[in-house]
């Protein structure tokens, strides 16, 4: 019988660290379900679902828990929320200004919103002696919530912001 769970590793990245992490897996027959990764100026975030037999799950953990200059944290895999059916991808572009991101974030808590992903960039405009914010967000709407009630009150966050869904 086969058990899943979560694993959350932040460290130091390494050349062949996700070859490594991949066939460990494999070799003690397990798979890995879903996956997100991230690197950002040497360092290395994962978020990896597995399933793996029983008998070799502490195996597994441990060899995550033995990696140098990485953290592994371990947490049991949950079936999504129910209520929160409808993913809606944007993109969201506007004059940058602090507290921007709070604000969209804070609109979005607002609604009942689930952030599953959020990437954000600045990008220095001098045409208008600023910044713009470019911002790819994923999110997980309530049944309730309409993908273009979300797109209006991102809209009136920022002047000249534009909201586009990705397909």
């Amino acid at each position: 019988m086969n058990t899943e769970f979560i694993v959350s590793l932040i460290g130091a990245d390494r050349t062949g660290l996700i070859k490594q992490l991949i066939q460990k897996t494999h070799d003690l027959k397990g798979q890995w379900l879903s996956s997100k990764f991230s690197t950002l100026e040497g360092r290395f975030a994962a978020l990896i679902k597995l399933s793996v037999p029983e008998r070799h799950e502490q195996q597994l953990k441990d060899f995550f828990c033995s990696q140098d200059e990485l953290t592994a944290q371990f947490n049991p895999a949950k079936e999504t929320l129910s209520s929160h059916e409808t993913t809606l991808k944007l993109n969201i572009e506007a004059s940058d200004r602090f507290g921007l991101i709070n604000e969209i974030t804070d609109r979005l808590l607002s609604l009942g919103i689930i952030i599953t992903h959020m990437k954000c960039n600045r990008i220095a405009v001098i045409d208008i002696g600023g910044s713009l914010l470019s911002t790819d967000i994923t999110l997980n709407l309530p049944a309730e919530t309409q993908p273009q009630e979300v797109i209006n009150k991102l809209e009136k966050l920022a002047d000249h912001a534009v909201i586009t869904i990705i397909e």
